[in-house]
């Protein structure tokens, strides 16, 4: 039996899926147990995490803390 499904239905399922940009900051917040709003602001240069947090987000993509934040 063939699913019975319109296009605007598949469109719909697809516009759903979150974002790369969305699926990397919600992977920042849950690693550094912070809200995703701030996370974006580090990602915007509004704000810059303290060192441990800037440890556990090198630690997780494998990078030198000391370069993610390079203005700080």
């Amino acid at each position: 039996m063939v699913k019975q499904i319109t296009f605007k239905d598949l469109y719909q399922r697809e516009k759903d899926k979150p974002t790369p940009v969305q699926s990397f900051i919600e992977r920042v917040a849950t690693v550094t147990e912070k809200s995703p709003n701030t996370v974006r602001q580090w990602a915007t240069g509004q704000q810059v995490p303290d060192a441990l947090t800037r440890k556990h987000i090198a630690k997780e993509f494998g990078v030198d803390p000391e370069t993610l934040f390079p203005n700080n």
